[in-house]
Protein backbone atom coordinates (compact mmCIF):
# COMPACT_ATOMS: atom_id res chain seq x y z
CA UNK A 1 0.00 0.00 0.00
CA UNK A 2 1.49 3.23 -1.41
CA UNK A 3 -0.17 6.25 0.56
CA UNK A 4 2.21 9.58 0.67
CA UNK A 5 1.19 12.00 3.44
CA UNK A 6 0.96 15.09 2.78
CA UNK A 7 5.11 16.99 3.28
CA UNK A 8 3.85 21.10 3.98
CA UNK A 9 0.92 22.68 6.36
CA UNK A 10 -0.68 23.35 3.31
CA UNK A 11 -1.17 20.16 1.71
CA UNK A 12 -2.36 18.73 5.33
CA UNK A 13 -4.96 21.60 5.75
CA UNK A 14 -6.05 20.95 2.15
CA UNK A 15 -7.26 17.06 3.15
CA UNK A 16 -9.17 19.36 6.03
CA UNK A 17 -11.57 21.35 4.41
CA UNK A 18 -14.82 22.10 6.19
CA UNK A 19 -12.89 20.48 9.61
CA UNK A 20 -12.26 22.89 12.91
CA UNK A 21 -8.99 23.12 13.61
CA UNK A 22 -6.64 25.20 15.96
CA UNK A 23 -3.94 26.75 13.90
CA UNK A 24 -0.69 27.91 16.00
CA UNK A 25 0.85 31.03 14.56
CA UNK A 26 4.96 31.37 14.33
CA UNK A 27 3.88 34.19 16.99
CA UNK A 28 2.88 31.67 19.45
CA UNK A 29 -0.62 32.63 19.14
CA UNK A 30 -3.37 30.01 18.56
CA UNK A 31 -6.80 30.71 17.11
CA UNK A 32 -9.63 27.85 16.45
CA UNK A 33 -10.96 28.12 12.73
CA UNK A 34 -13.02 26.16 10.34
CA UNK A 35 -11.26 25.74 6.87
CA UNK A 36 -12.94 26.62 3.99
CA UNK A 37 -10.31 25.92 1.22
CA UNK A 38 -6.19 26.29 0.08
CA UNK A 39 -5.25 27.66 -2.78
CA UNK A 40 -1.29 27.82 -3.01
CA UNK A 41 0.15 28.48 -0.08
CA UNK A 42 -3.06 30.29 1.29
CA UNK A 43 -5.75 28.92 3.53
CA UNK A 44 -9.24 30.54 4.06
CA UNK A 45 -10.62 29.68 7.13
CA UNK A 46 -13.48 31.10 9.06
CA UNK A 47 -13.35 32.64 12.51
CA UNK A 48 -16.67 33.23 14.35
CA UNK A 49 -18.41 35.91 11.29
CA UNK A 50 -15.04 36.94 9.94
CA UNK A 51 -13.32 34.94 6.76
CA UNK A 52 -9.62 35.24 6.69
CA UNK A 53 -6.73 34.30 3.98
CA UNK A 54 -3.72 33.22 5.75
CA UNK A 55 -0.03 32.73 4.59
CA UNK A 56 1.16 29.00 5.31
CA UNK A 57 4.19 30.39 6.05
CA UNK A 58 2.91 32.20 9.11
CA UNK A 59 1.71 28.55 10.90
CA UNK A 60 3.78 26.82 12.48
CA UNK A 61 1.61 23.90 13.65
CA UNK A 62 -2.08 22.75 13.29
CA UNK A 63 -3.63 20.53 16.33
CA UNK A 64 -6.90 18.59 14.95
CA UNK A 65 -8.79 15.68 16.89
CA UNK A 66 -6.35 12.21 15.98
CA UNK A 67 -10.02 10.76 14.07
CA UNK A 68 -10.31 13.46 11.72
CA UNK A 69 -6.71 13.64 10.35
CA UNK A 70 -6.35 9.88 10.29
CA UNK A 71 -9.80 9.69 8.07
CA UNK A 72 -8.57 12.79 6.07
CA UNK A 73 -5.32 12.06 5.74
CA UNK A 74 -5.08 8.49 5.52
CA UNK A 75 -8.02 7.34 3.56
CA UNK A 76 -8.07 3.19 3.84
CA UNK A 77 -11.01 1.57 2.44
CA UNK A 78 -13.16 -0.86 4.90
CA UNK A 79 -12.80 -3.58 2.22
CA UNK A 80 -8.76 -3.95 2.69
Amino acid sequence: MNIKFPDTICGILSRLVDEEVIIIFRTGEREKVKILAVSGDVVVVKCGNNIRFINCDCICSVIIDCVDIIDKCFPFSSNQ
